[in-house]
């Protein structure tokens, strides 16, 4: 319901998504399944100290979240600048893998580390524990092996939080319940299933500590989630300023409904044919408003695509343009936004690509001349 639409619940997914839990519930009780049970051992009044511990925690877990998209993020791109060929990425990755379990013995961190929520709820985590266990998981995801997000982000919440509990309030079983659904929640953009993931597995008791958990972690994290795929409705920065939607937008003409049914065909097969697109941004272009045209051109784009995903990056150094799309051979699309030095930049990088595998070029001029743009 809250997954595949930032910013939008669709309540008609309800009724499937309550079917499906009774009845992987009731599978999973039949095969015999076990279940882990954790506790909260004492629920605290909400004194300013206790809300101070809560939401510096609620600020770290949307963090951690927010670092954790982006260490994943940065692995996918470096091994497809390194390798043309994905099976070379997951050799390589996993030759480095085995080399930390064996040389630093990480091997506790590898796979799904069940033991980090139970060790966070007694205390037994320390923060270098989170910390390794992102690295180890981003180098495994990043190179293309697939093996899940959730668990891994349940672990590094929980024993963040437990660590944060053991430090501040002596106990750490709350904070490390908190931080178990708040990295979570952050990190795949659903404030709401944090909540309720919360108090189901927990008790309504520390309801009002998920409530805060639960939206600040996902403010602070922004829109920097684990599956690029979602469609952002209704961004963060657009409900500060007082809300965005279909009910914010002016309408300038009335069309009628086989003209409109048609316009939304012809645009949507445009916006398709640009697969996964990455934009590349020259955020100084234009006195700094590429950046924020950036933003709103990845909102049109996920609000009007079904299937693809938009990611921006932005130029932090000359000739980066160049190096961010030699890099994109993942991508079906690059967009050049910027200025001719951005467009430059970037249809350069785009030659040391091998033609099979080189991505289209598009071009967003938001610079001062944009010679290249009104050339004939």
């Amino acid at each position: 319901m809250e997954m595949c639409f930032v910013g939008k619940l669709d309540y008609s997914a309800a009724l499937y998504c309550l079917t499906g839990s009774f009845i992987g519930n009731a599978v999973s009780r039949a095969l015999g399944s076990p279940f882990a049970f954790q506790t909260i051992s004492r629920v605290p009044p909400m004194d300013p100290s206790v809300l101070a511990v809560v939401i510096g925690a609620a600020v770290a877990f949307g963090l951690a979240a927010r670092l954790f998209t982006f260490c994943i993020r940065t692995v996918k791109r470096l091994y497809a600048r390194f390798f043309v060929n994905y099976l070379a990425a997951a050799g390589a990755s996993g030759i480095l893998l085995v080399l930390l379990f064996l040389g630093l013995g990480l091997h506790r961190y590898g796979g799904l580390s069940e033991w980090m929520v139970p060790a966070a709820f007694e205390g037994k985590t320390t923060l270098l524990d989170p910390v390794l266990k992102l690295v180890m998981t981003a180098l495994t995801v990043g190179a293309g092996f697939q093996g899940g997000e959730v668990t891994p982000l349940f672990g590094i919440g929980a024993s963040l939080g437990g660590w944060i509990g053991s430090v501040t309030l002596g106990d750490p079983s709350l904070m490390a319940a908190l931080g178990m659904v708040g990295v979570f929640g952050a990190a795949l953009n659903v404030p709401i299933t944090t909540i309720m993931l919360g108090i189901d597995m927990f008790g309504a008791s520390a309801g009002a500590y998920f409530v805060i958990v639960g939206f600040m972690s996902y403010l602070i994290a922004g829109h920097h989630a684990v599956y690029p795929a979602q469609r952002i409705v209704t961004p963060q920065e657009a409900i500060a300023q007082g809300g965005y939607g279909p009910h914010r937008r002016r309408r300038l003409r009335t069309p009628s409904p086989g003209a409109r049914g048609d316009d939304r065909r012809m645009r949507n097969a445009r916006l398709e044919s640009l697969g996964h697109a990455l934009i590349i941004v020259n955020p100084v272009a234009q006195s700094g408003a590429a950046a924020g045209a950036a933003e709103r051109l990845k909102r049109f784009l996920t609000m009007y695509c079904h299937r693809e995903a938009f990611d921006i990056a932005q130029t932090e150094r000359p000739r980066h343009a160049t190096e961010l799309a030699a890099a994109a051979s993942e991508f079906d699309t690059v967009l050049a936004l910027g200025g001719d030095g951005a467009v430059h930049g970037v249809a350069n990088g785009l030659m040391q690509i091998p033609a099979a595998q080189r991505p289209m070029l598009g071009v967003v001029p938001v610079g001062s001349g944009n010679d290249f743009a009104r050339a004939p």
